[in-house]
């Protein structure tokens, strides 16, 4: 899916589905499913399969982080908003910093997209602060980056951006359907600095595609 290989993603995804019943609608592969429906346009399954997760939610906090991704894919900010703010509540109850900035990530975006601005700002120290202060674990790994990029990219600063962004990237980040889907870089996607990084970052990941499917011919399929 990162690569953009969609008709393998979903092949993969039925392989799962009919070989193991119990892990078809499990937290992971619904949303997987959910994000793969998303990035290729299919609003109906995006809907189904996110009511399905919320119908089967273990938990009030479970249910409103479904209910938050259905909101974002459906592009409600309000209730995008208020679920988010909600979890964010939950993390700080909970002493969890992670989860507070996890959370954040989504509720900037929502507060961005009504126009709280001064929310929004709020927000996004939250999610830096957490990469920048020694909170988040494996300071070295490209989720650090990313998010952080995505941070600046929400608020308009392309050098920021695109520095982090350049720096996921040198450390293995690949997943350019996120960057194209998720809305954090939305406002500067057109950006020539953003658009020659995201050249390069599909060159590599069409080497890479062709290097997975070579290793998938010679080993036959993993599932």
């Amino acid at each position: 899916m990162d690569l953009e290989d969609w008709e393998t993603a979903r092949h993969i995804l039925k392989e799962i589905k009919s070989s193991n019943p119990l892990f078809n609608f499990s937290w992971w592969n619904g949303d997987i499913t959910s994000w793969l429906c998303y990035v290729t346009g299919d609003m109906k399954c995006v809907r189904s399969t996110q009511q399905q997760l919320i119908a089967q939610s273990g938990s009030e906090t479970e249910r409103l982080i479904n209910q938050l991704r259905l909101a974002r894919f459906e592009e409600d900010w309000d209730t995008a908003l208020t679920m988010a703010l909600s979890l964010i509540e939950y993390g700080r109850e909970q002493h969890d910093v992670y989860y507070e900035a996890s959370v954040s990530w989504w509720a900037a975006l929502a507060a961005d997209r009504l126009g709280q601005l001064k929310l929004r700002d709020e927000l996004i120290d939250v999610v830096m602060d957490y990469y920048t202060t020694g909170q988040a674990p494996s300071t070295g790994s490209p989720y650090r980056f990313f998010w952080m990029s995505y941070m600046h990219a929400l608020q308009g600063d392309k050098t920021g951006a695109v520095e982090n962004l350049q720096a996921a990237i040198d450390r293995g980040y690949r997943d350019l359907p996120a960057i194209l889907h998720l809305g954090f870089f939305d406002a500067i996607l057109e950006e020539p600095e953003v658009v020659a990084v995201l050249k390069q970052l599909r060159a590599s990941n069409q080497l890479e595609l062709e290097r997975l499917h070579a290793v998938v011919e010679e080993l036959g399929p993993v599932w």
